[in-house]
């Protein structure tokens, strides 16, 4: 018999010294609550972006943001599928259809449900208004999202907002972003009409300012017109045009005298720009020396052709500014309302980064002229945090580079 019971009594032994160990006073929260900031943190990254940059908390960029960036979200497949198994996700464009927006919104629907655990599938609408922002502020009111909803909007408004522009009813901290697919190097380069200016030294020194087409608004060159402006180049800004195209035959047709679109894409458009007739003649670029230029310069063609910040002398606030403005990258933004699910919007993420990344998306919008590289949700959480987060002087020159408080 007491064979018999002496596993028994070992067990009750060993049941009282674990209750006694577990009823000791423990340093740390209860598991229910540690379990609250892991999901905050993970639901609305670009609150905590905003967060991080305010004035009363300036921390170094996280360890955990900056690893992250290389590895995609964890997400639990099996979970996503049994969700989005048998819905449709509706992606609203902030842009009327046939523009570069909506054309990247549907190749991305096209394929990005293969990605997505379950197979859902994605319907795109539009509704264009106040430069994307009707769109965005739709897409805001949806909080608490449920990953059924995407928004596709301009990001000049992340920096509007974060500059200080009143813009009723718009957040940054109030999306979980899914990333850009359209972030390049900045290949940004301005042109002469050789009959007005044959070389740099020849435009720096011409006596009066230049005239150069903008489309005006947050767009990418022409906020980089505006900064070479306050960085002293002779230019006369010249809006209203109405996109690359417009300003590029304005200047082919000799109404303008500088164009800021001498791009790839745009010049091969126009292949007597720098062809045998020498048309135009390249100045500067503002970040990244344009491959396309690269067999000419071999040839010895424009030796001049440098970087702006090699052309005039600029300050380090001056300098900071365009590098702030160019660390985005793109223009097109996806998103989901803030709050979204955890796991929902990691699936969402995933999807949207492999979608961006998979070679048969990346040669349709390539053979549409598009740019294209990935910005991810966790990139862009950092580059707004680190936006915000520049000296006082360096907003300054941001500020007046996107016109706000003028």
């Amino acid at each position: 018999m007491l064979r018999l019971r002496l596993p028994s009594i070992v067990i009750v032994v060993s049941c009282l010294l674990l209750s006694l160990a577990c009823s000791s006073p423990a340093p740390a929260s209860s598991p229910s609550t540690a379990a609250k900031p892991t999901a905050l943190a993970s639901s609305s990254p670009a609150s905590n972006a905003v967060a991080a940059a305010s004035p009363a908390s300036k921390p170094a960029a996280s360890p955990a943001i900056a690893s992250s960036a290389a590895a995609p979200p964890a997400v639990n497949t099996e979970e996503a599928a049994r969700y989005f198994g048998g819905k449709s996700i509706t992606v609203t464009v902030g842009y009327a259809p046939g523009g570069g927006f909506d054309t990247f919104a549907r190749i991305l629907a096209v394929h990005m449900p293969r990605f997505i655990p379950g197979n859902p599938n994605m319907i795109v609408t539009n509704v264009p208004g106040a430069d994307s922002l009707v769109a965005a502020q739709a897409l805001q009111r949806k909080a608490p999202g449920n990953g059924l909803d995407i928004g596709v909007f301009t990001l000049g408004l992340i920096p509007r907002s974060l500059l200080g522009e009143k813009l009723e009813g718009f957040d940054p901290a109030g999306f979980d972003y899914l990333g850009m697919p359209d972030s390049a190097p900045n290949e940004s380069m301005v042109c002469s009409r050789t009959a007005v200016a044959n070389s740099l030294d020849a435009f720096m020194q011409s006596g009066r300012k230049l005239k150069i087409g903008s489309t005006g608004g947050v767009g990418n060159v022409p906020l980089m017109m505006e900064w070479a402006v306050l960085a002293g180049f002779p230019i006369e800004i010249v809006s209203g045009y109405g996109g690359t195209s417009e300003a590029s035959q304005a200047f082919d047709r000799g109404e303008l005298e500088l164009n800021g679109f001498c791009d790839a894409s745009t010049s091969s458009r126009y292949p007597h720009w720098f062809g045998a007739e020498q048309f135009a003649t390249p100045l500067f670029y503002f970040s990244q020396k344009p491959k396309f230029m690269e067999p000419m310069l071999s040839q010895g063609k424009y030796p001049w052709f440098r970087q702006a910040f090699d052309v005039v002398n600029v300050t380090s606030a001056q300098r900071r500014a365009l590098e702030a403005h160019i660390s985005f990258g793109g223009s097109r933004v996806f998103a989901l309302p803030a709050r979204t699910p955890e796991n929902v919007a990691a699936a969402l993420q995933r999807a949207f980064a492999e979608t961006v990344n998979d070679p048969t998306v990346q040669a349709d919008l390539l053979q549409r002229n598009y740019e294209v590289g990935l910005l991810s949700g966790t990139d862009m959480q950092r580059t707004i945090r680190e936006f915000a987060d520049q000296p006082p002087d360096v907003l300054e020159v941001l500020r007046r580079m996107y016109k706000i408080g003028s």
